[in-house]
């Protein structure tokens, strides 16, 4: 549509930009830099705070978190982001500044990327390229579930470049955006992307579908290739990803999570998804969910632009549309039998997934995109109507502050949340028990001191022991006439030291759970669902290990695969640099100095 020029300047000032404007969005977060928000904020501090503890304190790699529903499995929560690179931040900076350092930085890469793929893809101006980002980047979908602390949801963020990296490793081959691809998928799951990565599979799914129809290039390249691509993408995300999905169908396996996928939205609530604003997380009468589940807010003028979009750039972006309507149809959920949503929900791992609304997300990623491309015929009819270039030059900025300004506006109520107050030292805990019920709103807070609670609030159907017993007391119950005379608890162990007058039954105060070894005896499941052992007569010392399946195998699998992509990449950077030295050494190009070169070839369309 325009001429695009982009450069590493323009790459470099955007970011910038994105960064700045992902600051100032949460802006409330930073300013009280050291205080949490409520709601599911506190469910995912807390699993980062049970594997810090772990670490800081006990010395131990995180596979387990007593700190609630009586002990619970972390290498196999889904949701569990402790095990991506971003945990290493938080043993630097904190677990407080690196969840904020998360929300933030993933915000700036979905508004950087979003950028990168209208300017490049879409070959939209610059005011456009930023509308289209802005309104994606920042919709309520974003703000809502951030400000929330869904943090699950914030690899939605990387939707963008994923995109860039999967249409340039179809359809022009380019072996380093596979490798880009490979990496970034591999990271969502280890972010804990328990929704994206499932729709991101349907995504590019339909994606290709609609790219194998509009681009003869890609049909030329046959069947065949294009499905041992997807076979050899899919093969390298397994193997970069062992850590999380052999675990991950371990804990599906003791724990189904079957849902009922009812949910459905009339034309009436899809038409305010996108454009009616709340103060408050509120109930939406006849639904399950509260408000920010319902909630994709671009604005009316965002809506415009986008019909507009529609109208001017069908011929264009008819595959764009033709997205925007499938996965518009499946945020509206189970309207009908025949709703693409009521027959997907029957195919795993969708089963386990509720919330169709949700889908929202993927097709904001259209809505955006065909705004932007409304405001870009705005600006070339501005042109051709003969508008000042001055005017042509001002007015188009000014609709992308009005736009986003009014939206940031709007949605400050929610994103004024971080009203908890700092986060506790982290104590030496020598002793080690359940609080009363009363005070799970404090769940955050219980790995610093040391100390759990029975109340489960985790994405997996799991359930506390009912036998779990709460109160500052012995974690060890032994029959009448014996003693315990020492206990211990760590992340991933529990020792103690019993005198038995005569043989008999140990119960010990937490969940049952298969992974669980003892140095003396073997463990069972007793009556009330908790941990047993059978002792003999006399004094002995019991060291009682979490030990989860394959976990040496899955993490030294895990391990080898980070490091054969990591050498692929060192080799594509030394392949990239060496290129480089040698267009500047040739520059009318590297083939002979005929003009030929790398340089001058004109650059494939999107």
């Amino acid at each position: 549509m325009v001429s695009v020029h982009w450069n590493g300047r323009e790459a470099a000032c955007a970011w910038g930009v994105a960064l700045a404007t992902s600051v100032l969005f949460w802006w409330d977060a930073w300013s009280d830099w050291d205080r949490i928000a409520p709601w599911d904020w506190l469910q995912f501090q807390h699993h980062w705070e049970a594997a810090y503890a772990t670490v800081m304190r006990d010395g131990e790699f995180p596979t387990w978190n007593p700190y609630q529903c009586g002990g619970v499995t972390l290498f196999g929560d889904p949701q569990a982001q402790v095990y991506s690179p971003w945990f290493l931040l938080a043993l630097a900076l904190g677990v407080t500044l690196a969840m904020k350092t998360f929300l933030t930085f993933h915000t700036a890469v979905g508004l950087w990327g979003f950028y990168l793929v209208l300017r490049r893809a879409g070959e939209l101006g610059r005011p456009s390229a930023a509308l289209g980002a802005s309104l994606w980047g920042l919709s309520g979908f974003f703000v809502w579930h951030g400000s929330l602390g869904h943090m699950a949801f914030l690899p939605f963020y990387y939707l963008p470049l994923l995109w860039w990296f999967w249409r340039r490793a179809l359809q022009d081959g380019s072996l380093v955006a596979f490798w880009a691809f490979l990496g970034l998928v591999s990271l969502c799951a280890l972010e804990g992307g328990v929704y994206p990565i499932p729709f991101f599979a349907l995504f590019f799914g339909v994606d290709l579908l609609l790219l194998w129809v509009w681009d003869p290039q890609v049909r030329s390249r046959g069947l065949a290739r294009v499905l041992g691509i997807l076979l050899v993408m899919g093969a390298g995300v397994c193997a970069l990803t062992l850590i999380r999905w052999v675990p991950i169908l371990d804990t599906l396996a003791r724990f189904p999570r079957p849902t009922h996928g009812s949910d459905a939205l009339s034309l009436g609530e899809f038409w305010g998804l996108w454009t009616q604003v709340r103060t408050g997380d509120t109930p939406v009468p006849g639904h399950e969910y509260r408000w920010s589940e319902y909630t994709a807010y671009v604005g009316p003028l965002g809506v415009a632009l986008c019909l507009l979009g529609c109208v001017s750039a069908w011929r264009r972006r008819g595959w764009l549309l033709v997205g925007v309507l499938i996965f518009s149809a499946l945020a509206m959920g189970a309207f009908a039998w025949w709703a693409p949503w009521s027959l997907l929900h029957r195919i795993p791992p969708f089963s386990s997934l509720r919330v169709p609304s949700r889908f929202s997300v993927l097709a904001a990623f259209g809505v955006a995109w065909l705004a932007a491309e409304g405001l870009q015929w705005l600006v070339l009819w501005a042109k051709r109507c003969g508008a000042h270039v001055r005017f042509r030059g001002v007015a188009p900025w000014a609709l992308v502050v009005l736009v986003v300004g009014y939206g940031m506006i709007a949605h400050y109520r929610p994103r004024h949340a971080w009203w908890i107050a700092a986060q506790p030292e982290l104590h030496d805990s020598t002793t080690y028990y359940y609080l009363p019920d009363s005070r799970f709103t404090e769940l955050a807070r219980f790995p610093r001191w040391g100390v759990g609670h029975r109340i489960c609030y985790s994405g997996m159907n799991t359930a506390t022991a009912p036998g779990v017993w709460a109160g500052a007391v012995s974690q060890v119950r032994v029959p009448r006439g014996n003693r315990v005379l020492m206990e211990q608890r760590t992340g991933n162990r529990f020792v103690f030291r019993v005198r038995m007058a005569a043989p008999g039954s140990v119960v010990i105060n937490q969940t049952w759970d298969p992974d669980w070894t003892s140095s003396l005896g073997r463990l069972s499941r007793d009556s009330g669902g908790r941990l047993a052992l059978e002792l003999p007569k006399g004094e002995h010392v019991v060291r009682l290990q979490h030990s989860p399946r394959r976990l040496g195998w899955v993490v030294g699998g895990q391990l080898f695969a980070l490091l054969l992509w990591g050498v692929v990449g060192a080799w594509f950077l030394s392949r990239y640099l060496r290129r480089r030295v040698a267009l500047r050494a040739f520059p009318m190009g590297v083939e002979g100095g005929t003009g030929t070169g790398q340089r001058d070839r004109a650059r494939p369309r999107p």
